[in-house]
């Protein structure tokens, strides 16, 4: 489904500032193009929904690189356009990122829990990770678990809330599965 329709030119005038990410999302793209454009429409109609409990069926090594890349650019975005009131979204995000690697970590890469540890410690110990959970945001954003554990750096507990958060994943789809073969 067509979501955004581009002018080759402007593609062509954004093209130097694309990184090479092998995984990101509309918006990034977006905030690659919008310097560029001399105008914008949209449109008030939600054409498409997202699918629930989307994700991959891989695992991507490359998706904190990306994540971080991405991250670093949005940054210099608002930095440039000041447009302060945004950083707490992507902070937001950065996290959500770091959470969907450590499920892929934990569905895709068949490791261990101290495999698993090393790995998402490193990860905790990134600059813009640090720097993403010390920007000012929601107060509900502070008191998630998942984020007190990037805070505090603690790829234990961090492991043991994700474990469980996947168990509740395959229990939703294990019985919406089941209810719409019922339902038919």
């Amino acid at each position: 489904m067509v979501r955004c329709i581009y002018r080759k030119t402007l593609i062509n005038k954004a093209e130097s500032h694309f990184y090479n990410l092998s995984r990101s999302g509309d918006v990034l793209f977006n905030m690659y193009c919008m310097p560029y454009a001399d105008l914008i429409a949209t449109i008030p109609d939600v054409v498409y929904y997202y699918r629930y409990g989307g994700g991959t069926s891989r695992l991507n090594n490359e998706l904190m690189n990306d994540a971080t890349t991405a991250y670093n650019f949005k940054k210099d975005m608002i930095e440039k356009y000041q447009f302060d009131k945004a950083k707490p979204y992507i902070a937001r995000e950065l996290t959500i990122w770091l959470q969907q690697y450590a499920d892929e970590l934990l569905i895709h890469a068949s490791i261990g829990k101290k495999e698993f540890m090393e790995i998402i410690s490193s990860e905790m110990q990134r600059p813009e990770i640090r720097e993403a959970i010390s920007i000012p945001t929601w107060e509900d954003f502070h008191a998630d678990e998942l984020i007190a554990c990037i805070k505090h750096e603690d790829a234990e507990k961090y492991y043991l809330l994700i474990k469980k958060t996947i168990l509740k994943k395959k229990l939703h789809k294990l019985v919406y599965g089941y209810y719409s073969r019922i339902f038919r």
